[in-house]
């Protein structure tokens, strides 16, 4: 199961959600306008990944924020494609 977050420039978390998938897939849903999304860290927030989590994931965005509201990204240079 992965958790994903849609929050605001301040951290403020405006919606949460779970994604059953299998290993290397993920899905997401378009947050609105001025919105972000991430993946979550689910370590200690108590999800058991049933019916349950619903009110225990409104629960968490009323609770916490996201502290790094802005996240840093990694680039890599584009390999160059061979011509065959």
């Amino acid at each position: 199961m992965k958790v994903f977050a849609h929050y605001d420039q301040f951290g403020n978390i405006h919606a949460m959600f779970s994604v059953e998938a299998r290993e290397g897939a993920s899905a997401m849903i378009v947050p609105p306008r001025g919105q972000f999304v991430a993946e979550v860290e689910t370590k200690g927030l108590g999800l058991k990944g049933d019916d349950s989590d619903a009110k225990k994931l409104a629960q968490i965005a009323k609770d916490y924020i996201v502290p790094t509201p802005f996240p840093v990204l990694t680039l890599s240079k584009r390999e160059k494609k061979s011509k065959k």
